[in-house]
């Protein structure tokens, strides 16, 4: 099932990246080019998540007696640094043209585009999101909120356009920025959240309580003393 959502999330963020790489180079917009970019670090970030689902598959052996499950939270670490560095290109792109700003020429296409591609990313988000928490995924987790996060920024980029239109006002090199500065925040927490899980943070209090209930409910044993859990994946608990 992660492996199903993560293809659904490769194609779809192909097919807007396409459509959006070219409205924003005819339109001579970096809002909508960077959109159209993180669109792409998306589609990537989906395929490491089934390359690391597959991986974190593997049976234990000699070398790794606890499996390979961790792997998942290696594969998560990657996609955050993947969406950090898409959000510093973003950014640098945005501030260039705040600094050196040139003419936009949006057409109803473009709009049109933009429209379908905030639709379709918020669809896709929710959806990705979804499996995500049901399958434990966090690398599901991330990339479905990323996506949504994508969604709004295209809400923004219209709004851009809809500013620039009736004003004059070119305020999308602007809205590049808020985008790349969106784009960073959901790296560097989804680097945060994954790096609790390589670490080795604390299990869950409902699990240890069952755990304890478990335990003593044999009349043979009077009482749990101490309960340490190590977690080699969502799925792999000692």
């Amino acid at each position: 099932m992660i492996i199903r959502t993560s293809v659904i999330g490769i194609a779809g963020n192909l097919f807007i990246a396409v459509f959006k790489l070219a409205a924003g180079i005819a339109a001579n917009s970096v809002s909508i080019v960077t959109d159209a970019v993180n669109n792409i670090s998306d589609g990537l970030s989906a395929a490491i998540t089934i390359i690391g689902t597959r991986l974190s598959e593997k049976e234990p052996d000699r070398a790794h007696p606890f499996g390979y499950g961790r792997i998942e939270y290696l594969s998560s670490m990657c996609i955050g640094i993947l969406i950090l560095y898409a959000g510093f290109d973003a950014m640098r792109s945005a501030v260039i043209r705040i600094l050196h700003p040139q003419p936009v020429h949006y057409s109803p296409v473009t709009l049109i585009i933009v429209a379908a591609g905030m639709v379709i990313k918020l669809l896709i988000g929710f959806h990705t999101r979804k499996k995500g928490r049901e399958l434990s995924s966090d690398a599901l987790i991330a990339s479905g909120q990323d996506a949504i996060n994508d969604s709004f920024g295209s809400a923004a980029i219209l709004g851009a356009a809809f500013i620039y239109l009736l004003s004059g006002y070119a305020v999308e090199a602007w809205i590049g920025a808020a985008i790349a500065a969106l784009i960073l925040k959901t790296g560097f927490e989804t680097i945060h959240t994954t790096s609790s899980g390589i670490i080795g943070q604390s299990a869950d209090l409902d699990l240890v309580a069952a755990v304890r209930a478990s335990i003593i409910s044999f009349p043979e044993i009077d009482g749990v003393y101490d309960i340490v859990i190590h977690s080699y994946g969502k799925e792999k608990l000692y």
